[in-house]
This record gives structure tokens, sequence and C-alpha cells, in this order.
């Protein structure tokens, strides 16, 4: 990889992290911010923004053409695919470390993106996905059949006692 890659993906990194923070501060998304005011999670996503394009484009001549050495639109497409990707699970994981504590275990916290309002995205994923443990089996047949005694159910039961049985 090129050093000039390699500087466009942590400019696309960092610009997509400030972008993420500066959009669910303004919509209030505060289980995927970093700092607990959506004020200054605005301001430091404006800052990581502002640097990255202040750092990429001030330290070394960035405007070359792809014939010349530059990005041509494949490296760049998939340069900022990874980089941001990269940058929604580091805010996902990061922002879920913060926010722990945030409404753990408190009812009515909403399902969907709605719950992100109130808790980590962590925690918001484990309220939304059925329970694994104890009566998955019903849940999964429930879901897909409605019918307890049919072929899915004994399917859908075997590969579990599998999976549990090692």
């Amino acid at each position: 990889m090129s050093p000039f890659v390699a500087d466009y993906l942590i400019f696309v990194f960092w610009s997509s992290i400030g972008a993420i923070q500066v959009g669910a501060s303004i919509g209030r998304f505060d289980g995927l911010l970093f700092l607990k005011h959506a004020v200054a999670a605005r301001v430091f996503g404006l800052v990581l923004i502002g640097g990255a394009i202040a750092w990429f484009f001030l330290t070394e001549e960035r405007n070359i053409n792809d014939t010349e050495g530059g990005l041509d639109a494949n490296m760049q497409g998939v340069g900022f695919f990874g980089g941001a990707a990269v940058a929604v699970l580091a805010t996902v994981a990061i922002s879920s470390l913060v926010n722990a504590r945030m409404h753990r275990g408190e009812p009515g916290v909403g399902e969907g993106l709605e719950a992100l309002r109130k808790t980590s995205y962590f925690e918001a994923m484990r309220r939304s996905l059925p329970p694994w443990r104890r009566g998955f089996h019903a849940t999964l047949v429930r879901f897909y059949s409605g019918d307890r005694e049919g072929i899915v159910f004994q399917i859908a039961g075997s590969l579990i006692n599998r999976v549990r049985l090692g």
C-alpha cells in the first residue's frame, strides 16, 4: 500500500468519525456520542473533520492526477468505503464502552434506532436480539412458522441442541 493510500484511509477514518459525532449529536442519539454533552460532541466532531482536512491537504500536495501517482476513482471508492466502515465499527465500539452504564436495565428504552437515544449500541443490540439460552427454539419456530410440532421446529431444535452440546 502506498503512503498516499494510507493517508487517504486515515483522512476518511477521522473525517467519518467526526461526521458521525456531529450527526449523532444533532439527532440526539446519545448512545453513539463519545462525549456526554451534545454541543461538546458536535464541536469535537467538527474539530476532527477540520483537523483531518487540514492534515490531509496542507501537509503535502494531494491534488495529483491519477496518471501521475494520485488515486484513481476505484481506489478512492474502495478507500472511502474501508475508512468509513472502520470508523463506524470504531464509533460503535468506543461509544458502547463510554456509555456502558447509560440507562442500563431501564424498561421502555425503545427498539431499533430509537434505542440509541438512551442506551449504547451494544446494549440496544442485546435487548433487540431474542434470548439465546432459554426458549430460543420456540421463539424461532413461532417467528418462522407458528407450528410448534412441524418440521421447522424439529430441525431448529435439533440444531440448537447440537450447538449447546458442543
